[in-house]
């Protein structure tokens, strides 16, 4: 983990982090990957209750704003995005990154007093 000085870690230095790692810590902005449907990196292909209860977890770590990647393809197959996302009220959409940017740099405004 990069540290400054020392001095514990830099609050500007990506993290990345485990569902089950995240319990209990938040950040300004939380990025999930890979929310598909049958996960050729998962076991299941469909979610657990303990499966919904992580997604939950790491979903609500985010203050400010939380950015859900899900692919189009994976290992060469078409993909949908996974059932929770919709389940937990949110709609995917698709995006260009310029606008996501401009939306995180927005939503964060009232931190561009600190000085990292």
């Amino acid at each position: 983990m990069n540290t400054a000085a020392g001095d514990g870690p830099r609050l500007d230095a990506v993290q990345f982090r485990t569902f089950h790692d995240s319990k209990g810590r938040e950040w300004d902005v939380v990025v999930l990957l890979d929310l598909v449907d049958g996960n050729p990196k998962c076991r299941d292909v469909y979610l657990s209750d303990d499966e919904r209860r992580l997604h939950y977890v790491a979903m609500t770590r985010a203050r400010c704003v939380l950015v859900g990647f899900a692919p189009m393809q994976m290992a060469g197959r078409k993909t949908n995005v996974t059932s929770f996302v919709c389940e937990a009220g949110l709609e995917p959409t698709s995006f260009v990154s310029a606008a996501l940017m401009e939306e995180v740099a927005n939503a964060l405004d009232v931190h561009a007093a600190v000085q990292y």
